[in-house]
């Protein structure tokens, strides 16, 4: 199913972003399509001392959150859920897909598994992932 992917002659788009849910939804709509998740049941990094500056970019969080079980266990969920509508998408012609992930405050744990499932998503064929971050590029 996934060979559906490589028809076609513009790849298919897969726009990741990642949100506070302090401010507000902010997502993109090109067609509509796409998930939202919420990541507010994971353990925050926020809430560690040495981690709260950071952002789930940087390593610190990276490996906070990437030793935890239950959010490598989220991310892969949510990443199946995506990678198995991505054939869905491109039979009915849609050539961009949103994926948001909110948190509190949109910069560690919706940053890392927005980051996390790009890494994941980009090694499809016919596959573009596009990551945007709303509350750090504020």
């Amino acid at each position: 199913k996934f060979k559906l992917l490589q028809q076609g002659h513009e790849p298919l788009r897969v726009v990741i972003s990642s949100f506070s849910y302090a401010n507000g939804k902010c997502l993109t709509q090109d067609n509509g399509g796409g998930f939202v998740f919420d990541c507010r049941g994971l353990r925050n990094p926020g809430k560690e001392p040495n981690l709260t500056e950071l952002t789930g970019k940087d390593t610190h969080v990276s490996d906070f959150l990437a030793s935890d079980e239950e959010a490598l266990s989220f991310i892969g969920d949510c990443v199946n859920m995506i990678r198995n509508s991505l054939p869905l998408y491109r039979r009915k012609g849609i050539h961009t897909i949103n994926v948001a992930f909110g948190c509190t405050g949109g910069r560690h744990r919706s940053v890392w598994c927005a980051e996390r499932s790009a890494a994941l998503l980009a090694s499809n064929p016919g596959v573009e992932v596009v990551i945007e971050h709303k509350e750090l590029q504020a």
